[in-house]
């Protein structure tokens, strides 16, 4: 267990006691009826027994969590066990992966949009896997192409699947080494591709326009076509 793991841990034994969070507590069920039935804050935390409540409790953590530190870090408790398996995933090898996730997460908790749909959960982990994505991939005009690759690893994916990918990575790699793409290129292709991300999102990071995007990554897979993997 990495040792930020273990110290949220003992932190959060001391916050769940603590009078701030039975003060948090009242707040939170005196404002959200759907939250009412908790006892305590751990109710928040371990909701595997009632998930759809859990995904109403989880949303009431979301709205308060901008303004109620409290709440945020109730929050990312919850939400703790598939951080660390997210980044035992996309970066089994990276000793510095889940304190990365975590500090993602937490900056993404305490800006999380009042009005975004979806289950908040499913949300903060969906964020954070493409932010960890993009760290990667902004590397890739660097030596660091292993962390990149690490990167794009779906947490759904059976082993034969992510052995399939890793060798079409080493190829996409080598196509831009080659020169049939260029690094830019290849950044599209991973974010919008592998990472999820859509083309006006993209675009708008690397100040073009969706149409210009698009017809860079149109050239781009197409010179990928020639690569045997690739097709």
């Amino acid at each position: 267990m990495a040792w930020i793991v273990q110290s949220l841990n003992e932190e959060w034994a001391t916050v769940a006691s603590s009078p701030a969070a039975r003060r948090a507590l009242m707040r939170w069920t005196s404002r959200n009826p759907a939250s009412a039935t908790a006892h305590s804050v751990d109710d928040f935390v371990d909701t595997r027994t009632r998930p759809r409540w859990g995904d109403q409790a989880l949303r009431v953590l979301a709205a308060e969590a901008p303004d109620d530190e409290i709440a945020a870090r109730t929050l990312l408790q919850a939400l703790l066990g598939g951080l660390v398996r997210l980044a035992t995933q996309v970066a089994h090898d990276d000793p510095d992966a889940v304190g990365e996730v975590v500090s993602m997460a937490w900056n993404r908790i305490r800006t999380y949009p009042s009005q975004r749909c979806g289950p908040v959960a499913g949300n903060v982990l969906l964020d954070v896997r493409k932010e960890l994505l993009r760290t990667r991939v902004d590397g890739l005009a660097t030596p660091n192409d292993e962390a990149v690759s690490r990167g794009s690893v779906d947490p759904a994916q059976t082993p034969e699947e992510v052995v399939v990918e890793k060798a079409v990575i080493e190829e996409l790699f080598a196509a831009r080494d080659r020169g049939l793409v260029s690094g830019a290129a290849l950044a599209t292709i991973f974010r919008t591709r592998v990472g999820g991300e859509s083309l006006v999102e993209v675009a708008a990071d690397m100040d073009m326009s969706a149409d210009a995007m698009w017809r860079r990554r149109t050239r781009a897979e197409r010179r990928l076509r020639l690569l045997p993997l690739a097709s």
